[in-house]
């Protein structure tokens, strides 16, 4: 026998119902509306079931809790057990953007065809990389979710949408990289690309070219470039460098970052200049030199274009802003620095990331070293086609 009731002098509702062992069972609903005690009636009913079968089955209570505070639990257990605060971080982000753009108010209305659709729909344009690490962090708080005493869910509605993506495959996806960085004889190809509109020069060498100067001296991160203040450049030491605080690197580690070249901090002074001087007088000096790094997809791609360089080669690598961070990488690389000083400037948390970096570099610049080689092609007198002269017989 089930049913929802009113006791005497209470204006909540209560439910009744008999549990998997036969056992009457009533407590109060704790709400004021019918229509929601019956639907948490209709909850324990279908526990009841599942638990009759031999499921596990979520607690009704646990699983209305607001999904918010639920994310705030999952991230403190993860913080009890020593996880890095930077995948913190960025699993708060994954978590509450999912669930902010599903408008996902608590756990029980997570399912496989809201999760697959999103996937589908709204991360269409993302990366395959990027696609996944949104999977995992949906499935880690799904599988916590699960082993809550009592559960909040009964299954991971994850575990079926990407089974290819999941675990070992997902870290071999993370570490994949399709970009290359610049060769040095690109670099000065890039800082000379000079637009042809008059309009457009003064923006270009007061903004443009000391941005991709400083990127590729630094090997700062897009995010990073747009977070700098003026307050974090230290020029007037006998140590030139720029200070990023924990809050500002991916790694939460404070980071300085030398500046050794004298391009480099001239260009840096160039754009903190322009930074004040584009500003209206009356207006507050914010302080952010370095922002906003040109668009991706547009500005970058036709500074590209005008300098000449592919945006993708003919062995599939691309060529993107983030390339001049791998710049920097593959610069320090050549000088013969040690991986772990490399590790360091690139604000790697782990040496591994920076190792698979460095062999990605080493493949591509043995690469280019290669195709200098002079072909082998004979002409029609016998001789090599490109062998120099004053190569011995």
């Amino acid at each position: 026998m089930s049913g929802v009731y009113k006791q005497a002098r209470s204006s909540k509702w209560s439910i009744r119902f008999t549990d998997e062992h036969g056992r009457d069972v009533r407590k109060s609903a704790k709400t004021r509306d019918k229509g929601v005690a019956m639907m948490i009636l209709a909850d324990e009913l279908r526990a009841v079931e599942l638990r009759r079968a031999g499921i596990n089955a979520p607690s009704t209570q646990a699983s209305r809790t607001p999904i918010g505070i639920l994310i705030e639990q999952h991230l403190q257990e993860k913080r009890r057990e020593n996880t890095r605060e930077s995948w913190i971080k960025h699993c708060r982000y994954r978590l509450d953007k999912v669930f902010r753009d599903l408008r996902i108010r608590t756990i029980n209305e997570i399912n496989e065809g809201v999760i697959k659709r999103y996937l589908e729909e709204d991360l269409a344009e993302y990366a395959h990389a990027t696609k996944n690490q949104y999977m995992m962090a949906l499935r880690k708080f799904c599988q916590w979710a699960m082993e809550q005493n009592p559960p909040m869910l009964s299954s991971n509605p994850i575990d079926n949408i990407m089974p290819k993506l999941t675990k070992r495959a997902a870290n071999q996806m993370k570490f994949q990289h399709f970009r290359r960085p610049l060769w040095e004889t690109e670099i000065p190809l890039l800082l000379k690309a000079e637009p042809q509109r008059t309009e457009q020069k003064t923006i270009w060498h007061r903004f443009r070219r000391p941005l991709y100067t400083v990127a590729i001296g630094t090997g700062l991160r897009r995010a990073q470039l747009e977070l700098v203040k003026v307050s974090m450049i230290r020029l007037d030491t006998a140590n030139p460098h720029i200070y990023l605080p924990a809050e500002i690197t991916k790694s939460g580690r404070s980071l300085t970052m030398p500046l050794s070249d004298d391009a480099v901090i001239e260009q840096v002074e160039t754009l903190v200049r322009y930074a004040y001087d584009r500003l209206p007088k009356h207006l507050k000096y914010t302080g952010q030199p370095f922002s906003p790094v040109p668009d991706v997809n547009s500005t970058f791609d036709r500074d590209l274009a005008r300098a000449g360089i592919p945006k993708l080669d003919e062995s599939g690598l691309r060529v993107d802003f983030h390339s001049l961070r791998q710049t920097f990488a593959s610069r320090l690389i050549e000088a013969e620095v040690p991986i772990e000083r490399v590790s360091q400037l690139m604000d790697h948390s782990n040496i591994e990331t920076t190792r698979k970096i460095y062999v990605m570099i080493g493949k591509v610049t043995t690469r280019a070293m290669v195709d200098r080689v002079p072909s082998l092609r004979l002409t029609e007198s016998g001789d090599p086609k490109s062998m120099p002269k004053s190569m011995p017989n």
